[in-house]
C-alpha cells in the first residue's frame, strides 16, 4: 500500500488541476475577444461563449460521472489517455478568416458552431479534470477529503482571468494568445496522461479500508448521506442554487457591458468575484456563516432598490406642509424620515451619473448573492463516492442558468427581466439563510414572528420587482429583442399637434421623427444641420453634377437619410436584421430621400468585415455611429480600423485623404476624444471637434452631441462655416490613448472624478508644458 499513500500522487494530482483550470479559464477571454469584432462587438457574443462554456463543462461532467461509475480502473487511464491524444489533433485553437460570418444572421448559431470545431474537445477534457482527479485523489487517498482541491481549482481558475487583462491581454496579439494557450494545453495532456497512469498502476483498496466502509462514511450513512443514492430535493439544490447564481453572473455581465463596453475587462471582473464565492466557500466553512450573509443578502438588495428609485422620492412633501396635522412632537420623526429621503435622494442621483458606483453595487451584489447561493451549496455536498454526481448537478444548474440567459430570455421577455428576476431570487434565498441562521427558536413558538417574516419576504419580494424591472409603457409601440440587444419604438407626444416616434436601444435614444408630412423631413436627434454629421455632408465641398457617396456604420432609424440630395449616394452598414425591419416599419428616411432622387442602401453585416471584402468605394464621407447604449464596439476605433476607413476614403492624385471620417464620441460614461486624437496623430490627419446644443424647446427631437471629423482636406476644414462650427482638437499628448485590435483599456477614458484624480496622481509630469497638438498634423492649418 506504500504506492497508495505516495505524496507524489497528491502533488501531481494538485498540479494537474491547477494547471487545467488555468487553461480552462484562459481560453475564454482569448477565443471570445478574437471573434468579438466577427459578430459587432455585441455584449451577448460573450454570454453565449460562456453559455457554451458551461454546456461543454456540462458535458465533462458528466463523462467524469461515467467513467468512474462504469468503467474499471484499470481502463479509465486508457480512455482518458486516448482522448488526450485526438484532443492534441484539433489544436491550435485559433480560428482562421474561414470562421468570418458576413451577415450579422444566426450569429449565436455561428458562435456556438465555431467553439465546438475549434475548442471544443479540449476544453471538454480540461472542464473533466476536476470531479476526475478528484475522484482519483480519494482513490489513491482513501478517507482523505477531496474537496479542497476543487478550492484550488477555482484559484487556477481566478489566476486566469485576473492574469490575462494585466499580462497576457496588453503584451501578446490575440493569435499570439492562441498559440501559447494551445503549446501549453500540450503540456496539461502530458501532465493528466502521467497521473492516470500512476493511478492505473495502484493496487485495489481492500474492503475493510475503502470509502464506503470508512467510520466517517458510515455514520453519514445514517443521515442517509452515505452509500444511499441522494434525494430528490438535494438534486434539486444542487441544481438551483448554482443556476441561480450562473444567470445572475450573466445578466449583471450583460447590464455593465450593455451601457459600458464590451471588453475582457468587464467580463473578467463579475466571473471573478463568481469564482472568489466558490474558493471561499469550498475552502471552509468559516466563510460562510449564515447569520451574516443572510441580513447582507437582504440590506444588500434593499439598498439597490432605494437606489434604483430613490430620485423619484426626492419631491416627497416637506414636513413643514403637514403642520397643521401634526403636533411638534409628530412633526420631529416625519422631518427625520424626510432628510433620510432626500439622502436617499443625493445618492440615487450619484448612483445614476457615476459609472464606477453604478458598477461597483451591481458587482458587490452579484457577489453577495453567489456567496448566498454557493455557501448554501457546500452546505448540501455529499461523501465524496457522490462528488461525480455532486459536480454534475453543480455544472447542470450553471448551463441551465446560462441557457435561460443566452437563448430562453430573448425569446420570452421582451425587455431584460433576467437581472431583475435574479434579484429577486436572491432575496429569498437571502431569507432562507436568514431563517436558518442555526438560532433555532426565533421563529419557533413565535407565530407572529413567522407571520412578519413572511410579510416582509412577500414586501420584499414587490419591492424588489417594482424597483429593478421598468415595465412597457403605454406609449410603446413595438419592442424588439434578439442577440444583439433590445429595441423599442415609442410614441412621443409633445403637444396636442406634434407627434414623433422615438427609437430606444438600451436606455440611449437612437431616432427620433416627426409623424406630421412636413416635419418628417427634418434631421434630428445627432444628426440635426449643426452636428458633426451635419457638417461633414453638407459643407463637403461637392463636385459640379456629381453626387456624394456617403457610408454610415450604424443604421437607427435612418436619420442620416434626411441629408441625401438628388445624385448621393448613402449606404448604411447595420450587424442587427431587427434594426432595418424597425426602420422600415416606423421612420421615412429613407423612402424620403430616394424621393428626392437619392439612392439608399443597407448593407447586412458587421461593418469592419464587409468593407473589408469590399473594394475601394471612394467615399466622400463615412459616418462612424454603430454604438448600442453606451456601449463602445473598440473594434471601431482601433488602428486597424483607422487603416480600413482609409482605404475606403476618397484620395486626390497625389494618395492626400479627401474624405472625412465623422466620428460620434457623445457618451455619458466614456471620454473617447483621447482615442480618436491618437488615431489622427498617427496618421497625419486634421482633427476637428464639433459639438452640437441640446434645444430647450424640443430636447428629444433635436438632442445635443459631440463629433470629431478627421481629414485631410484643408479646403474643407477652412471653409467659412466649417471653421465657425468647430474647434481643434485639443489633447495633450501624454493623455492619448491608442487603441488597437489587441488592446484597449477603459480606465485611462472613465470620466469619472476618482479615476481622474488617481491617474493625475500617478501619472509622471512632462518637464515642459506641451501644447496641445494631438490631432493637430506637422503643418498646422491656419484658420
Amino acid at each position: 500500500m506504500t504506492t497508495a499513500r505516495n505524496p507524489a500522487i497528491g502533488w501531481w494530482a494538485a498540479v494537474t488541476i491547477l494547471v487545467s483550470a488555468f487553461l480552462l479559464f484562459q481560453v475564454q477571454p482569448v477565443i471570445s475577444k478574437t471573434i468579438l469584432p466577427w459578430f459587432g462587438g455585441s455584449p451577448a457574443v460573450w454570454t453565449t461563449c460562456v453559455l457554451f462554456f458551461q454546456l461543454v463543462l456540462l458535458g465533462g461532467y458528466a463523462y467524469a460521472h461515467a467513467l468512474i461509475r462504469y468503467v474499471s480502473p484499470g481502463r479509465q487511464g486508457i480512455v482518458h489517455g486516448v482522448l488526450l491524444v485526438l484532443s492534441v489533433l484539433t489544436l491550435p485553437i485559433t480560428p482562421t478568416e474561414f470562421w468570418k460570418p458576413n451577415d450579422g444572421s444566426l450569429p449565436a448559431l455561428r458562435i456556438l458552431v465555431l467553439l465546438l470545431v475549434k475548442v471544443g474537445l479540449p476544453y471538454f477534457l480540461l472542464s473533466s479534470s476536476g470531479p476526475l482527479v478528484q475522484a482519483w485523489f480519494s482513490r489513491a487517498y482513501p478517507g482523505a477529503s477531496p474537496y479542497r482541491l476543487y478550492a484550488l481549482s477555482n484559484i487556477g481558475s481566478l489566476l486566469a482571468l485576473l492574469t490575462y487583462p494585466v499580462v497576457f491581454e496588453p503584451i501578446f496579439a490575440v493569435n499570439h494568445q492562441g498559440l501559447m494557450w494551445s503549446g501549453a494545453f500540450i503540456g496539461f495532456a502530458l501532465l493528466a496522461g502521467s497521473l492516470a497512469w500512476m493511478i492505473n498502476r495502484l493496487p485495489p483498496e481492500p474492503e475493510s479500508t475503502s470509502t464506503a466502509d470508512s467510520p466517517a462514511n458510515a455514520a453519514e450513512s445514517a443521515d442517509g448521506k452515505g452509500d444511499a443514492p441522494p434525494a430528490t430535493s438535494s438534486l434539486l439544490i444542487w441544481i438551483s442554487l448554482p443556476a441561480l447564481a450562473s444567470m445572475l453572473l450573466l445578466a449583471t455581465t450583460n447590464h455593465l457591458c450593455q451601457d459600458i463596453a464590451v471588453v475582457p475587462f468587464m467580463w473578467i471582473v463579475p466571473l471573478s468575484l463568481y469564482l472568489i464565492s466558490f474558493i471561499l466557500c469550498f475552502d471552509s466553512e468559516f466563510w460562510y456563516q449564515r447569520r451574516f450573509w443572510g441580513p447582507l443578502g437582504v440590506i444588500g438588495i434593499l439598498v439597490l432598490c432605494v437606489l434604483v428609485k430613490g430620485d423619484e422620492w426626492g419631491n416627497w412633501p416637506h414636513p413643514g406642509k403637514a403642520e397643521s396635522l401634526f403636533q411638534t412632537i409628530k412633526h420631529l420623526p416625519l422631518h427625520a424620515l424626510h432628510q433620510a429621503t432626500l439622502q436617499s435622494n443625493s445618492w440615487a442621483s450619484e448612483f445614476e451619473s457615476n459609472l464606477a458606483f453604478q458598477a461597483l453595487v451591481y458587482v458587490v451584489l452579484l457577489f453577495i448573492i453567489c456567496m448566498l447561493c454557493h455557501g448554501e451549496l457546500v452546505k448540501q455536498k455529499p461523501q465524496p463516492q457522490h462528488l461525480t454526481l455532486y459536480y454534475l448537478m453543480i455544472s447542470a444548474g450553471g448551463a441551465l442558468g446560462g441557457l435561460f440567459v443566452a437563448l430562453i430570455c430573448p425569446f420570452i421577455f421582451k425587455m431584460q427581466f433576467e437581472l431583475s428576476l435574479g434579484i429577486v431570487l436572491g432575496y429569498v434565498v437571502a431569507w432562507i439563510a436568514l431563517v436558518n441562521d442555526g438560532r433555532e427558536s426565533w421563529l419557533e413558538r413565535r407565530q407572529w414572528l413567522q407571520w412578519i417574516a413572511a410579510v416582509m419576504i412577500m414586501g420584499g419580494v414587490l419591492f424588489v420587482i417594482t424597483s429593478t424591472y421598468e415595465p412597457l409603457s403605454p406609449e410603446t409601440e413595438a419592442v424588439m429583442r434578439n442577440f444583439y440587444g433590445t429595441l423599442t419604438v415609442k410614441k412621443h407626444e409633445v403637444d396636442d399637434e406634434t407627434v414623433a416616434h422615438r427609437l430606444v436601444h438600451g436606455g440611449i435614444l437612437h431616432g427620433y421623427q416627426f409623424i406630421d408630412p412636413i416635419r418628417r423631413l427634418e434631421a434630428t436627434t445627432y444628426y440635426v444641420n449643426e452636428s458633426g454629421a451635419g457638417v461633414a455632408v453638407l459643407q463637403y465641398p461637392r463636385t459640379a453634377g456629381q453626387g456624394m457617396r456617403v457610408a454610415v456604420v450604424g443604421l437607427g432609424s435612418g436619420t442620416m437619410a434626411a441629408h441625401a440630395q438628388q445624385g448621393d449616394v448613402y449606404r448604411f452598414y447595420e450587424i442587427d436584421p431587427k434594426v432595418i425591419v424597425i426602420s422600415d416599419r416606423f421612420f421615412t428616411f429613407r423612402r424620403d430621400a430616394e424621393e428626392r432622387g437619392a439612392k439608399t442602401e443597407v448593407i447586412l453585416g458587421d461593418a469592419r468585415i464587409r468593407m473589408e471584402k469590399e473594394a475601394d468605394q471612394k467615399y466622400d464621407v463615412i459616418i462612424l455611429d454603430a454604438f448600442s447604449g453606451d456601449a463602445i464596439p473598440a473594434h471601431l476605433l482601433t488602428v486597424e480600423s483607422l487603416e480600413l476607413y482609409k482605404r475606403h476614403l476618397r484620395k486626390d492624385a497625389d494618395g492626400k485623404i479627401m474624405g472625412v471620417l465623422a466620428v460620434h464620441i457623445s457618451n455619458k460614461h466614456l471620454d473617447l476624444a483621447p482615442v480618436v486624437a491618437a488615431l489622427a496623430r498617427r496618421n497625419d490627419l486634421l482633427a476637428i471637434q464639433v459639438s452640437a446644443d441640446e434645444s430647450p424647446y424640443e430636447p428629444d427631437a433635436f438632442t445635443g452631441s459631440d463629433w470629431i471629423l478627421l481629414t485631410q482636406n484643408e479646403q474643407f476644414v477652412n471653409a467659412d462655416l466649417v471653421a465657425n462650427l468647430s474647434t481643434p482638437l485639443a489633447i495633450a499628448r501624454e493623455d492619448e490613448v491608442l487603441w488597437t485590435d489587441t488592446h484597449s483599456s477603459l480606465l485611462p477614458i472613465l470620466k469619472s472624478d476618482w479615476v481622474r484624480s488617481l491617474r493625475e496622481r500617478f501619472q509622471p509630469k512632462p518637464k515642459e508644458a506641451e501644447t496641445p497638438a494631438a490631432a493637430t498634423p506637422p503643418t498646422p492649418v491656419e484658420r
